[in-house]
């Protein structure tokens, strides 16, 4: 599927693998960094893009903005977008990534590259999606091309019934612990299998995502049946959407295969992916913060699990994170607006819920967001102590007294 995408954007009739080629992206996604992008193209001299109707601006890193200077630069990227003629402006609609897909802003057979290293996440749909950092995506503004070298391909294969409560997630989590977090060290992943036909549009999304964390620079599912009806539900023209999966034949660098027969639930241990266990082999280990988020995990299907599990309980009190809405024991952030239902949304009059929601955005998911709420990243200890005595949100952290030295 990568070869065939490649080969159509960069203008040739095939392409193999180990092959240097420069393709024509379909769609480009920036974040906040389309700033750094700008200042990059007004330093060679460059005042307009060669593709602007192919570039979406969603800003959802740095939401809400944690610091007058993050707010300076959301008001910026809206001034670039005017200025380049950039007319498919997201504002702060969600996650990127969600927000692309969910608009059918994106594609089977696709290429898309975004700012963000998840971008793989467009895989669900049949596109292939790659993260480029803000020196590519400044080239790719500016000239509307990229090169790349074909990646080869490695066949997953995805079979069994999986057993209770097992989800996308942990069949990315076994993927990784299994073959290591290096087993597809840029190379395109390609599911397949008979359950991955029956996985969800929401639960290709989550595995497609976690592409990343395997080393993949593609990670995608097949355009099938499911993907040209979810695809016209979003809106799009059932016309232009089309299936999309691989060749007759197709040849594979190496294949993989998951059995999630009897396979439990499983859980990431610090601080690594693929440092994975099952949930049970865990039972009992102290957890002080909890997120219920991020660009892999924060659809409707996430959030009904999690709704279903905190329903008529409280967090333990020692389990907690710092909201900016109020105090809460437990942090929740959808995907984007409208990926939280009804039943999410507490009632007035009912009892403080043991989750509440955050806006929709990828901030707590960022190293960058510095709030003395937390830990910091300190280089001396009269750092680590002014960090302390400050908070963004005007509180003063509850976290104990650094216990590690630094340097």
């Amino acid at each position: 599927m990568a070869e065939q995408v490649l080969a159509r954007t960069a203008g040739l009739s095939r392409v193999s693998a180990g092959q240097y080629v420069t393709a024509a992206p379909d769609v480009l996604m920036c974040h906040e960094a389309l700033t750094m992008c700008a200042s990059q193209l007004r330093r060679v001299g460059v005042e307009r893009l060669a593709h602007p109707e192919r570039v979406h601006v969603v800003l959802d890193h740095f939401f809400p903005a944690p610091s007058a200077a993050a707010a300076k630069d959301h008001v910026r990227a809206r001034r670039l977008v005017e200025q380049y003629g950039i007319t498919n402006f997201h504002g702060h609609a969600g996650i990127c990534h969600q927000v692309l897909v969910e608009r059918a802003c994106v594609r089977p057979g696709q290429l898309v590259l975004g700012t963000d290293s998840h971008s793989t996440t467009y895989g669900a749909v049949g596109a292939m999606g790659a993260g480029i950092g803000v020196t590519e995506m400044t080239y790719a503004l500016a000239t509307g091309e990229l090169w790349f070298q074909v990646p080869p391909t490695a066949w997953v294969v995805l079979t069994g019934a999986g057993g209770p409560g097992l989800m996308a997630k942990d069949l990315a989590l076994a993927l990784g612990a299994a073959h290591g977090t290096d087993v597809a060290q840029y190379a395109a992943i390609e599911f397949a299998g008979p359950l991955a036909e029956r996985l969800s549009t929401a639960g290709r999304m989550t595995m497609a995502n976690m592409g990343a964390e395997l080393g993949a620079k593609f990670a995608a599912f097949p355009a099938d049946d499911r993907t040209v009806q979810y695809l016209a539900d979003a809106g799009a023209d059932p016309a232009a959407v089309e299936r999309f999966g691989p060749q007759p034949g197709a040849a594979y660098a190496r294949t993989v295969t998951v059995d999630s027969t009897g396979l439990a639930p499983q859980v990431a241990r610090p601080h690594n992916p693929g440092n994975v266990s099952a949930v049970g082999e865990v039972a009992g280990t102290a957890v002080h913060q909890a997120f219920l988020g991020s660009c892999t995990n924060a659809r409707l299907e996430d959030l009904a699990v999690a709704a279903e599990v905190l329903a008529g309980r409280r967090v333990h009190p020692g389990c907690g994170c710092w909201s900016p809405r109020r105090r809460s024991r437990c942090s929740s952030t959808p995907c984007a607006p409208g990926t939280s239902p009804p039943w999410w949304r507490p009632a007035p009059t009912s009892p403080p819920p043991a989750a509440v929601p955050a806006p929709a955005a990828t901030r707590v998911c960022s190293v960058r967001v510095r709030c003395a709420c937390r830990p910091p990243t300190a280089t001396s200890w009269a750092a680590w102590v002014r960090r302390r005595r400050r908070c963004t949100w005007g509180h003063r952290p509850p976290w104990p007294p650094l216990r590690w030295p630094v340097s």
